[in-house]
């Protein structure tokens, strides 16, 4: 008895492994900001990188940069955003940086 209770748990944890495996998994789009050049850091590839949310990197150079956006930056999917310690949004005293909406 004792054998058989635990096949059947074994058996049970294997289909809620298959099933938990098999389970679609929400997957977010990421974008890279820039080429390598801070020149190609701009308002309008921030604003691509941003499209479909996920994780927003940047890739401008070795040193600080700042970037000057032009409009409020919409958020409305899971994002994250890593300037690596390097990057600064600026809105120029005139935009708000971020509205995030869920």
């Amino acid at each position: 008895m004792k054998v058989r209770r635990n096949v059947l748990i074994t058996s049970i944890l294997f289909i809620a492994l298959g099933v938990a495996l098999a389970a679609p998994s929400a997957v977010y789009a990421s974008g890279v900001v820039g080429t390598g050049t801070a020149g190609s850091c701009t308002d309008a590839a921030l604003d691509t990188a941003l499209a479909a949310g996920g994780s927003v990197t940047f890739n401008c150079g070795v040193l600080p940069i700042t970037i000057n956006i032009a409009s409020t930056k919409v958020i409305s999917s899971n994002t994250q955003i890593d300037g690596g310690g390097l990057i600064t949004l600026s809105g120029v005293d005139t935009y708000r940086v971020f509205d995030v909406s869920t």
